[in-house]
């Protein structure tokens, strides 16, 4: 028995050696700092638990063959992967946009009961700019207009004042424009902004009917017009603050009535190929001195507009090219035509110090003065006009060198007007109907001599005061009739967007990830996590070495 109990005696002892011996090789492993070839083994066991589930067989295949397999498909895999990725940083750099297009209809407008589209603002410029009644109340005045027309270049010699002004150049028909220097100091202190204004059409338009209401009734007498002055000449902007509303079709048209009044038309605008008018559809804000174009209509005829509403928008930079800051300036709504008139005006301005027109709304510039100095006859023909054709030239000249005149960048949206114009002749008993309407036109003629008769008249020659006869043939030769309206109350919408935007960027690299090594945004943040950690254990490892009393500060497995 004491033999017996002496022997478990010897083998617990045993047992509590063995114990210790263990739980000093337990740590003296922990406290052994890791090798620096610790990093393969690291990524080993890495692989194991990552989102990225085919790296795993990489390392971990049952036989070398397969492991092979896996890290050529892999590679393979990875390089595909960061080629697009690549390729979509790139595309996302460039900032490529595009545009699309949508039609919506108009929604319910406050105030009204249903949904309806604004009619635009229709200006209608003459083609006979200056009236020849005005201009025979001023010796020398239709020459001069007429070197206005044709770029000629005046000049007055000072040792024969009695020579008349004469071009350098003979225009084109071979004609001098010609008139003597006391008819010129008589007439060069006027403006061209003057004339026009002064010698506008003697003829106003003649009735607007919006539906089965006349304009008269709406607005009050004469207050459905307003006018505006540009190089067209003394322009009539109808229904200039967009109030008038309209439904599809007939519903809500608007129909205009003119009169040409050729009995009256200047010398000059009788060589012009087109008479009659030229109309632009804008919208309120815009005016037809930066409108690109305009429809000639002529006398005789009915012309129905058919308009659609179209409205671009842009996108601000970075991606986009417009300035959201660019909301209004001396011409009303901001675009680029309206930034190039300006751009027009400051370079005749910083040449001559006076403008050839005050636009519309210099109040909305830095400096409103400058824009309503205005040129005389004089200081337009000795200075303004080689200003604008020097403008004109250098502005054109796409081959250019240095840079550009005219810094204009687009707006960020724009309302314009498509038209779909068709015409027919003018009945004649149509025109028969109408005689009645000559006698408002004489009216006009009369109110419009007695106004003239007011103003002092530098030459006093005030003999044109013709009035129509109560003819059909009158009234056929002048008489033009346009209907607007809208056949659908849609309005298309152009909207430019970034063709590969942030989300596009995210959404294919995340496929592509996903699609080809089985990988999400996650599986990025743990091979991050890996890196962090892998670093920060090989740092304190190298410590860990040259300081035994570190070795502790390493054991933090949670990091």
């Amino acid at each position: 028995y004491n033999e017996y109990k002496s022997y478990l005696s010897r083998l617990r002892k045993s047992f509590t050696d063995l114990r210790m011996l263990l739980n000093n090789a337990d740590s003296e492993k922990t406290e052994q700092p890791p090798s620096r070839g610790g990093w393969y083994e690291d990524f080993k066991e890495f692989t194991t638990e990552t989102t990225s589930h085919g790296i795993k067989y990489v390392f971990h295949a049952a036989y070398r063959w397969v492991r092979v397999i896996y890290l050529v498909l892999y590679l393979l895999a990875v390089g595909y992967t960061m080629s697009i990725v690549i390729d979509s940083i790139m595309q996302f750099a460039q900032m490529e946009t595009g545009t699309k297009i949508e039609t919506r209809v108009m929604e319910k407008i406050e105030g009204l009961n249903q949904a309806a589209v604004s009619h635009p603002t229709v200006t209608v410029c003459p083609v006979n700019i200056v009236s020849q009644s005005y201009l025979n109340r001023y010796a020398g005045l239709g020459d001069t207009m007429k070197a206005f027309r044709t770029f000629e270049e005046l000049y007055i010699d000072p040792k024969q004042p009695e020579r008349a002004v004469r071009s350098k150049d003979n225009v084109t028909d071979g004609k001098l424009p010609s008139i003597s220097l006391k008819d010129w100091n008589n007439i060069k202190d006027m403006t061209y902004e003057e004339i026009i204004r002064d010698g506008r059409p003697r003829v106003k338009p003649l009735q607007c009917e919006h539906y089965v209401d006349h304009c008269d009734d709406i607005f009050g007498h004469e207050n459905w017009f307003t006018y505006e002055n540009s190089l067209s000449g003394s322009c009539f902007r109808i229904n200039p603050q967009g109030t008038l509303y309209t439904q599809s079709g007939d519903y809500g048209m608007l129909k205009l009535f003119l009169f040409a009044d050729l009995e009256d038309y200047s010398d000059y605008a009788k060589k012009d190929p087109q008479y009659g008018w030229v109309v632009t559809f804008t919208d309120n804000g815009t005016y037809s001195s930066t409108a690109t174009s305009g429809f000639y209509m002529s006398p005789g005829n009915v012309y129905k507009a058919d308009l659609s509403k179209v409205e671009e928008v842009s996108i601000t930079p970075p991606a986009g090219k417009c300035n959201p800051h660019h909301t209004t300036d001396a011409y009303g709504t901001y675009s680029v035509n309206s930034c190039v008139a300006t751009c027009r005006d400051d370079y005749i301005y910083e040449k001559c110090k006076c403008i050839q027109f005050t636009p519309p709304h210099p109040e909305n510039t830095a400096d409103p003065e400058k824009y309503q100095r205005t040129c005389s006859l004089e200081e337009w023909m000795r200075c303004g006009q080689q200003a604008y054709k020097k403008f004109v030239s250098d502005f054109v000249d796409l081959k250019r060198e240095g840079e550009s005149m005219c810094k204009c960048e687009k707006a960020c949206k724009e309302i314009s007007y498509r038209a779909t114009i068709s015409s027919s002749r003018l009945s004649k008993y149509y025109a028969k109907e109408k005689i009645p309407m000559l006698r408002k036109v004489n009216g006009k003629i009369n109110v419009r001599e007695a106004e003239m008769d007011l103003k002092k008249s530098r030459v006093g020659d005030t003999t044109n005061t013709s009035v129509y006869s109560p003819t059909v043939d009158n009234v056929y030769s002048n008489l033009m009739v346009l209907e607007v309206l809208f056949t659908k109350i849609h309005v298309e919408r152009i909207d430019e967007y970034l063709k590969f935007d942030f989300n596009g960027l995210i959404g294919n690299i995340g496929g592509q990830m996903g699609m080809l090594l089985g990988a999400s945004a996650f599986t990025v943040i743990e091979f991050i996590h890996f890196l962090i950690k892998s670093c920060w254990r090989y740092c304190l490892n190298k410590r860990g070495r040259q300081d035994p009393s570190t070795v502790g500060y390493y054991k933090n497995e949670g990091l």
